[in-house]
């Protein structure tokens, strides 16, 4: 049992009653409105809907409360048509986890909701249409004569699922629910008219019919195979369908699923009753019609056939074994040795995987089987750029395991598939790990005292098992296996498959190395030698040098890369020179290669073990290369000697602005892990204040958060850097912002937190740094509207005082020679200040209204930042309202700009939205007939009328 079964099983308690909290919370909720019930109702239903899907590893676990849940929830389907969707979408997930049959049982067997069921089958929503099709599935079977309850009820109840049975051709739930209803009413006794009216209608019409009613026919056809016996007329009508379709090549893929079903059902009933020679006609249509012809042989059809061959086999070995093995050895003998048709080979190994389990392979057959399966445990075949396989080989793991199943004893073949398994459980994908341990679980489970040739047996399994089960299989080369089990088993076995494995994708040469030096241990199979002149060949053509340097046996030292010259095509040879490179000084050439190979890859752990060990750095050349190298810049601080020149050079890069903001902030990271003796805090204060822009957006971020790091992980915080770190505090980008805040006060960022903070605060500069830090976020129209939402509310929720504002005032400077920061400011806090009187906040104390003014009309005369005199003019609004007394000044703004103003979109935005706001319901017709761009000499003294009278 994996993780992730023992997960539910402990989680299902808890499962469980979060079920029936939200199964509660659905009925609660019939109290509400109509439009907020059916909120509610989608929000419990997605919940509902998720709980449920988890225990589709455990079913029999949902089993346990099923019959209290279906009431539960028929209950509400009953009461209230509103919740029917919602309540067949959890149901339907109920079902999809415990089967439909199972399901259908749990429902109410009141035979007066005929009717009602009936009618609802009529509903729009495929949902509602589910449950009441389920529900009748339970009520048909009643056990007296159907026709007491209403004389028409069986034909009703036929022309409902057959309304559901044509409307879709892909196997839908409403399609899979109505075929469970026809089949239980045509297998009724007192049906049986309609059974043979049924199978009649089926063959008349079956030419004329679409592809969705042949599927739905099918699927009624195949579930009543299982409850009746038909007669043989029928049989061959049936027959006769499917083998006309097959030859005209006119039938879908779901129709041939439920053919090879039909199919299998109808060879069964022939062997059952000794017509041998029909079921020979049956079996070859199987194999020779479906399974070798030119049909897309897909995984669901792969499946459907492997059961199909299973159960008719299980059902020769109880009346013609002879058959059976003839029948077993036509399966085995489809296996091509020289062609890869996938389809066929997942066929038979699920076949054979089948016929196995069900315990009907014969001894003779079994280690046939087992070869066959061994040969394909590493099946892969290329197909484009990828490739295939996986299946095959699962359906490989499948066969041995259902073989082990039923073993006594282990012969010599089953040891070398053990370490053939161990080898997948090493080197394979995820799915196919897990398949490999539980076939070797089950081998030393079943004939585990056979392979092993311990001393103490049963405690060496123990232990083994324990120890396979507590490996991690997420790692792509499971490394962790040649750890746990170096001691225990001789892995001699490995050694190729990881060569092999590291020629072609990479690898880690110390395992390898650690393969090749394994002292003697338990040969489960016999010990590998390894030809090492064979391994460094392979290795060498390879160009894995940095894998043989790894490995002890290779003598050949670090001449290999002597007056090596590295150019482009040599890229595969670079691990190995870098390698080489780790315990020398670097020569010129050396120094040449290396700035080179620094432009390719992700070579930083390389390239940092190489400069942690030289004397002497060519600083002009790092100096050249380093600007626009992301290796190096990862790198440069590794270097143990660097003198104050040139850790002051370095530092002037960090700082430049021109240089890519990722190899700056590298440098900051690579600073942080190796701080010179004479580094000092002011190195790094302007590394917090870079907001460099471009076409990428804030690259200067990468720049501010190296340096947030930085600060956090030396411990060192000076008066400066915590000023800047307030200021970044209150910031709209949530890393700086929430990095800032941890660092500053060792707590998790939260607005109401950083206002407290701001509250402790007694210095001027600190407090003038917050402001200047959350403008940025409160007074912003753009970016992440709930954060500054959630921040300017926790702002107002404060009370700032006219102290604050005061502070807001005197970043409100002419901007002509500012930064764009500062000129990005100004906008901030006029927007700002704009949000506050919008959202009619009062100081406690009156702020100066005319300094704003001043600073207002400032800041909106001669510039073109149409934005920002919006603003203005949107704040004057606010002053005129606030201060009457400055009312005239800005009516008299107003009337200039409509006048004199060059920007017509500026005229308009005067007249649309500010002036809205000035005149009242008597001018309110004269107003609404100005055109705005189009403003006369009548529209203008009757706009100054208005406001002289406002004023």
């Amino acid at each position: 049992m994996d993780d992730l079964n023992i997960q539910v099983i402990k989680k299902s308690p808890q499962l469980h009653a979060e079920i029936s909290n939200l199964i509660a919370s659905l009925r609660h909720a019939l109290k509400e409105s109509e439009s907020n019930r059916r909120v509610l109702y989608q929000s419990l239903t997605t919940k509902l809907v998720a709980i449920i899907n988890e225990f589709e590893l455990q079913p029999r676990l949902l089993e346990k409360q099923l019959g209290s849940y279906v009431k539960e929830l028929s209950e509400l389907f009953l009461e209230n048509v509103l919740i029917g969707e919602f309540i067949g979408n959890i149901i339907y997930a109920i079902a999809r986890v415990c089967t439909f049959k199972t399901v259908a049982l749990f429902f109410s067997s009141d035979v007066y909701l005929f009717d009602c069921l009936l009618e609802r089958c009529h509903d729009s929503s495929e949902a509602v249409r589910f449950v009441c099709l389920l529900w009748l599935c339970n009520l048909v079977i009643v056990p007296f004569p159907i026709k007491t309850i209403r004389v028409d009820l069986p034909e009703s109840l036929k022309k409902t699922a057959q309304v559901s049975l044509t409307r879709f051709a892909n196997i839908s739930r409403t399609q899979v629910a109505a075929s469970i209803l026809y089949s239980r009413l045509l297998s009724r006794p007192d049906c049986s008219d309609m059974l043979d009216s049924f199978l009649d209608s089926m063959v008349n019409y079956w030419p004329k019919g679409g592809s969705s009613q042949k599927l739905g026919t099918f699927l009624v056809v195949n579930k009543l195979l299982k409850r009746v016996q038909i007669s043989q007329s029928h049989v061959t009508g049936v027959y006769s369908c499917i083998i006309g379709d097959l030859l005209e090549s006119q039938i879908s893929n779901m129709s041939l699923v439920y053919s090879i079903k039909i199919l299998s059902k109808l060879t069964v009933s022939h062997i059952t009753g000794g017509s041998f020679v029909n079921a020979a006609e049956l079996i070859n249509n199987l194999v020779n019609d479906i399974l070798l012809s030119d049909v897309t042989f897909e995984t669901n059809l792969r499946y459907a056939m492997a059961k199909a061959l299973s159960t008719i086999t299980k059902q020769l070995s109880y009346t013609a074994v002879n058959y059976q093995n003839q029948l077993i050895q036509f399966i085995l003998d489809l296996v091509d040795p020289k062609e890869t048709n996938v389809p066929k080979l997942h066929t038979v190994l699920l076949s054979l995987g089948y016929i196995s389990l069900s315990k009907n392979l014969p001894v003779q057959f079994q280690i046939d089987c087992i070869e066959l399966a061994r040969q394909h445990l590493f099946f892969k075949v290329p197909k484009g750029t990828i490739l295939i396989g996986s299946q095959i080989r699962d359906s490989a793991c499948f066969l041995i395991w259902s073989i082990v199943r039923n073993l006594k004893h282990a012969g010599p073949t089953l040891a070398e598939v053990f370490a053939d398994l161990l080898q997948m459980l090493v080197f394979d994908e995820l799915l196919l790990k897990r398949c490999s341990i539980a076939v070797i679980q089950e081998m030393l489970g079943r004939v585990g005292k056979d392979l092993v040739q311990a001393t103490d047996k049963g405690e060496f399994i123990v232990n083994f098992v324990a120890k396979l089960g507590n490996l991690r299989l997420d790692q792509h080369v499971n490394y962790q296996f040649i750890d746990v089990l170096y001691h225990d088993i001789d892995l001699s076995f490995l050694i190729i498959p990881l060569v092999d494995s590291i020629c072609e994708e990479d690898g880690d040469g110390h395992y390898l190395n650690k393969l090749l030096n394994q002292p003697p241990a338990l040969e489960l199979v016999p010990k590998t030698t390894a030809n090492f002149d064979e391994i460094r060949s392979k290795l060498k053509m390879a160009n894995k040098w940095h894998i043989l340097f790894q490995l002890d046996a290779f003598n050949e030292g670090y001449c290999a890369f002597d007056n090596f010259v590295f150019d482009e095509s040599k890229l595969d040879m670079v691990k190995g020179y870098l390698y080489s490179l780790k315990y020398k000084q670097l020569s010129e050439l050396d120094w040449h290669n290396l700035l080179k190979i620094s432009k390719y890859g992700n070579l930083v752990g390389e390239m940092r073990e190489v400069v942690s060990h030289q004397k002497e750095l060519p600083m002009r050349e790092v100096l050249y290369h380093l600007p626009h190298d992301r290796n190096l810049s990862c790198t440069v601080f590794y270097f143990p000697n660097l003198d104050r020149n040139q850790y002051q050079s370095l530092i002037s890069i960090m700082k430049d602005e021109r240089v890519d903001a990722v190899v700056r902030a590298n440098m900051i990271t690579n600073l942080g892990e190796n701080l010179p003796t004479y580094f000092k805090l002011e190195d790094i204060y302007s590394l917090f204040d870079d907001y460099t822009t471009t076409d990428q957006g804030d690259v200067g971020s990468k720049v501010r958060i190296a340096a947030i790091n930085l600060v956090s992980k030396i411990g060192l915080l000076d008066e400066s850097i915590k000023l800047k770190l307030i200021r970044l505090s209150g910031e709209l980008m949530d890393k700086i912002r929430q990095l800032s805040f941890t660092v500053l006060t060792g707590l998790g960022f939260s607005w109401a937190r950083l206002l407290q903070y701001y509250h402790g605060l007694e210095d001027q500069e600190s407090r003038v740094q917050f402001w200047r830090g959350i403008t940025f976020t409160c007074g912003s129209f753009i970016g992440n509207i709930k954060i500054i939402n959630e921040a300017f509310c926790e702002l107002l929720s404060y009370r700032p005082k006219v102290g604050d504002f005061n502070i807001l005032l005197g970043f409100l400077n002419r901007t002509e020679n500012a930064s764009k920061r500062d000129v990005k400011l100004v906008s901030m806090v006029l927007q700002m200040i704009l949000k506050m009187f919008d959202a009619n906040y009062q100081f406690e104390n009156k702020p100066s209204y005319q300094e704003l003014f001043v600073k207002c009309y400032n800041l909106h005369i001669n510039t073109r930042n149409l934005t920002r005199v919006k603003t203005v003019l949107q704040i004057f609004v606010h002053i005129s309202q606030r201060c009457p007394k400055l009312r005239l000044r800005v009516y008299d703004r107003f009337l200039w700009i409509l006048k004199h103003h060059p920007s017509k979109e500026l005229r308009a935005f005067v007249g649309e939205t500010i002036l809205f706001e000035v005149v009242d319901s008597t001018s309110f017709s004269r107003y609404e007939i100005v055109d705005w761009f189009d403003i006369n000499h009548s529209d203008l003294e009757f706009i100054e009328g208005v406001l002289k009278i406002r004023a």
